[in-house]
């Protein structure tokens, strides 16, 4: 009530300026376009924590590794025969090493899969939940953030803007006319998010101030 009050002070007081401006702000709900998710094949079989060892002993196993080539290659071979039979957009990234207390250096291979779907990645996650010694996580979502998207909102916007002015208008015996002034004040585009949880969606959002000429 007190914001509709201070927009008829203030359009009263642009009667002798002959507009109505007002300021409006909106949001356009984004699905996602792609997901990337990290599958992370280890080359240490899966097992209980072993009981906390003393300095000494955890010095040591740092020192020594326990790779174990034909487990990883197993699990490697298995994996890409999955992804492969799937059809799924993958690339293999670079492994790397490291070093925990219980186990020494391990070394670790990473797949980034590209999904364009929620149904996609959820049947992924849920492939590779079944599969021992394998993990992954969700590490990137992309949106649509096109010409056409931002086009989209901004034509909420006008039309919001030009309902406001109209009530104005009315209240201050005023004809509305065509607009004179955009003004862009805010503009959030989430063009890539890293989630830390499987929430998904987002939004884009904008504030403007459109003027409008009157009679």
């Amino acid at each position: 009530m007190k914001k509709l009050l201070f927009a008829l002070l203030f359009a009263n007081a642009c009667l002798s300026q002959g507009f109505i401006e007002v300021e409006v702000r909106d949001t356009l709900m984004l699905k996602p376009q792609s997901y990337q998710y990290k599958i992370s094949v280890n080359d240490v079989p899966n097992a209980a924590p072993a009981p906390a060892p003393d300095m000494d002993s955890i010095v040591a196993s740092a020192q020594e590794s326990v790779y174990d080539a034909d487990y990883l290659s197993d699990r490697i071979s298995g994996l890409e025969k999955f992804l492969k039979k799937n059809r799924y957009d993958f690339i293999k990234s670079r492994n790397y090493t490291v070093t925990d207390y219980y186990h020494g250096n391990q070394t670790v291979a990473n797949y980034l899969v590209k999904l364009k779907s929620s149904k996609n990645l959820d049947e992924l996650v849920d492939a590779i939940d079944k599969m021992y010694g394998i993990s992954g996580m969700l590490i990137e979502i992309t949106y649509d953030t096109s010409d056409a998207t931002e086009a989209k909102l901004t034509q909420k916007i006008i039309s919001k803007a030009k309902a406001k002015a109209e009530f104005i208008a009315s209240q201050t015996n005023q004809k509305l006319g065509p607009v004179i002034e955009f003004r862009e004040q805010h503009f959030n585009v989430p063009f890539r998010k890293i989630p830390s949880t499987q929430t998904v969606m987002s939004e884009i959002s904008k504030t403007v101030i459109v003027k409008f000429k009157t009679d």
